[in-house]
């Protein structure tokens, strides 16, 4: 299996967002999949459906907490993602109010 491609996509908890996310969980490609959200809770609730919905044995998807109006929150996000895997491939900013 080829290194997983590592994919942050923010205000993925809905809409636009968690259909971007649900698609690379389908992805014949390998994908380790950041599903960016303001709201631990909304966000553990669309991790949930999703694992539900899309099981995989290729792709793999977690949750990250992230505020786009917080610079601090930022900065922890990409520290997360910097530890957990080294580096980020693809960001797609979806996030909106």
């Amino acid at each position: 299996m080829s290194e997983k491609k590592v994919v942050l996509i923010t205000g993925a908890t809905n809409g636009i967002g968690y259909e971007t996310a649900k698609a690379f969980l389908q992805s014949p490609n390998n994908y380790h999949i950041y599903l960016g959200s303001r709201s631990l809770q909304k966000g553990n609730t669309a991790l949930e459906t999703l694992q539900s919905e899309c099981p995989s044995e290729r792709n793999t998807v977690e949750l990250l907490q992230i505020d786009l109006y917080s610079d601090e929150s930022i900065s922890k996000a990409f520290e997360r993602v910097n530890i957990g895997q080294g580096r980020l491939d693809v960001l797609i900013n979806n996030a909106a109010d």
